[in-house]
């Protein structure tokens, strides 16, 4: 109607209903109609469906959890099969497999209902005549961001044809840890640790001799990723990238991921691409379209081996760090950090210079120090040459220039 034919009602038909009906009809032409609150949508039962044995035991331990929690009444009515569930590194517990528990939830019968069997792994929570969303909301949620991975370092590996994850114990380097210079040290925590607190995607390369440091960026990221409230994950042998991506993204992200000896599934396509090559260069595109960030940590021994689509491509690996075997200074740093201080005279560090030694020898050299030390009731510095001849004579290292260089230049860069 318009405001003509309104003006002409209002002059003929001057009524005082004529005259509010007018009114509302010009409110309605400025402001639209009056918004209409739906009512809450009600659940009375909701199925969670998992791909994997493990989030199945997983779920299955997080919400009996919760549930028995808020229960006034817990009545375990058919349970056909427990299994152990390790939700901390070490530490298990047995949780419902298969079978039925019905509970008293704020005056409501809730149904809880774990089913691993028959084509079906999935755990239903439900109650006939109630509104469960609070509870769904709960469980969802809970599932997503309080799941027993959160906050630890895991490995994720095949078990068969299905994915698994181990609970691992957290790492105990730290960046400190590594003999270099200050430079290299803030540079590789700049690109891991820093770049989930500042909610950005990334990943690095660590390639260079064996026993030089790359995996020790591995745990030190890892550790202290976990300090500062993420998580952590190793990829082991050969996975699907496909699958290990969606477990990421549900139970894990923001995270590192630790990609050790990367060259036995990403080396030159001139050497032949194994079947899973594109889903692993698609798991490293999708990176930058997360969410929640991942720090992607590959190391190798053969740079050389990569494929150009790994080792040259930016946004997958932004950055490459070289590891080489150490200066003699850093070796008798390394020789301080293993045996103490002031415990092994600096004139006997002379026996590891010029050999070739990485930190992994002084490790080595370490425990057989302590172990010869143990049989023969002597100090660790009466044994330390002997040590060092045993190790050396067990590990011929091929020389290379000293130095821990990086490919990369200046820190940041």
């Amino acid at each position: 109607m318009s405001e003509i034919e309104l003006e002409r009602l209002n002059t003929t038909y001057g009524t005082p209903e004529i005259k509010q009906l007018r009114e509302d009809v010009c409110f309605l032409l400025t402001h639209g109609l009056p918004a209409v609150k739906a009512a809450p949508k009600q659940i009375k039962s909701h199925t969670w469906s998992f791909r994997s044995d493990y989030e199945l035991r997983m779920a299955s331990y997080l919400f009996e959890k919760i549930l028995q929690a808020k229960a006034a009444d817990w009545d375990e009515l058919q349970i056909k099969e427990r299994s152990d569930y390790e939700y901390e590194h070490g530490i298990k517990t047995p949780i419902i497999k298969t079978g039925v528990v019905v509970a008293i939830i704020d005056d409501r019968i809730i149904r809880f209902e774990v089913l691993d069997g028959m084509g079906s792994t999935s755990i239903t929570v439900s109650s006939g005549n109630h509104d469960i969303s609070d509870l769904v909301e709960l469980l969802t949620k809970a599932l997503r961001h309080n799941n027993p991975l959160r906050g630890k370092l895991v490995q994720i590996l095949m078990r068969g044809n299905s994915l698994d994850i181990n609970i691992c114990a957290r790492p105990k380097s730290t960046f400190k840890d590594f003999v270099t210079n200050t430079t290299r040290r803030d540079e590789l925590w700049e690109n891991t640790v820093l770049q989930l607190q500042l909610g950005q995607n990334n990943g690095i390369i660590c390639h260079g001799d064996p026993g030089t440091g790359k995996s020790l960026v591995c745990a030190a990221a890892a550790n202290e990723a976990i300090a500062a409230g993420y998580s952590a994950a190793y990829l082991v042998g050969c996975v699907p990238f496909d699958e290990v991506d969606r477990v990421i993204r549900m139970y894990l992200a923001p995270a590192i991921i630790g990609l050790e000896d990367i060259d036995a599934f990403g080396e030159d396509r001139i050497n032949g691409r194994p079947s899973y090559f594109a889903d692993f260069l698609q798991f490293m595109n999708g990176i930058t379209e997360r969410e929640d960030p991942i720090v992607v940590i590959a190391t190798t021994n053969h740079l050389e081996l990569l494929d150009a689509a790994i080792k040259n491509r930016p946004v997958r690996f932004n950055r490459k760090y070289e590891f080489n075997k150490p200066t003699n200074p850093e070796i008798s740093v390394m020789v301080d950090r293993w045996f103490g201080a002031k415990t092994i005279d600096h004139r006997l560090h002379k026996l590891c210079y010029d050999r070739g030694l990485t930190g992994a020898h002084i490790r080595e050299i370490h425990r057989t120090a302590m172990t010869i030390a143990a049989k023969d009731k002597k100090e660790l510095a009466d044994v330390f040459a002997t040590a060092v001849e045993v190790v050396s004579k067990h590990f011929i290292t091929e020389w290379k220039p000293l130095g821990f260089a990086s490919s990369t230049g200046k820190a940041g860069g």
